[in-house]
């Protein structure tokens, strides 16, 4: 009888008690984390993450009017955008969660002739280094080149 009654606490006990699935996603500072995988590359086939380092602005821009169409584009696409406050430079960090499944999170650098966009985090994108070749989940590199074309349209648009 003992037995019955120990073993249906445990069992009515576990619906109880949640234990938070992705625990291990964020670090210390409480910053979303995605630990990079081994050579594995993941159950669907990755691709090479893509970075836009440098890319030039054609039209004359004041630096914030730069800033100023990367948020316009960065909001179009759904982005989260938040100035990184204190790194010395004039620096974006931008963030996209799809669906609560997906999240990633790209470094926006920029000045008056110039930015540059590169991967800085992920989670649940299958991210993996690998011979110092970064692969990743392909709907990053969607995500990321809409983003970048964006912030080109949102430049050559007349001035606002």
């Amino acid at each position: 009888m003992k037995i019955k009654l120990l073993t249906g606490a445990l069992l009515l006990s576990s619906f109880f008690v949640m234990i938070p699935a992705h625990a291990d996603l964020y670090d210390s500072t409480g910053a979303l984390v995605e630990k990079p995988r081994k050579c594995t590359r993941g159950a669907r086939k990755s691709v090479y993450v893509t970075d836009f380092p440098d890319v030039e602005i054609s039209q004359y821009r004041t630096i914030s009017q730069v800033r100023e169409a990367i948020y316009r584009a960065g909001r179009e696409n759904r982005w989260i955008m938040r100035d990184m406050l204190g790194t010395g430079d004039n620096r974006i960090e931008a963030t996209l969660v799809v669906r609560s499944k997906h999240t990633v999170i790209v470094d926006i650098t920029y000045t008056a002739n110039q930015y540059s966009l590169f991967y800085k985090n992920s989670v649940n994108m299958n991210y993996a280094s690998c011979d110092g070749k970064r692969y990743i989940h392909p709907n990053y590199a969607v995500w990321v080149s809409r983003l970048n074309q964006s912030i080109q349209i949102e430049l050559s648009a007349p001035d606002r």
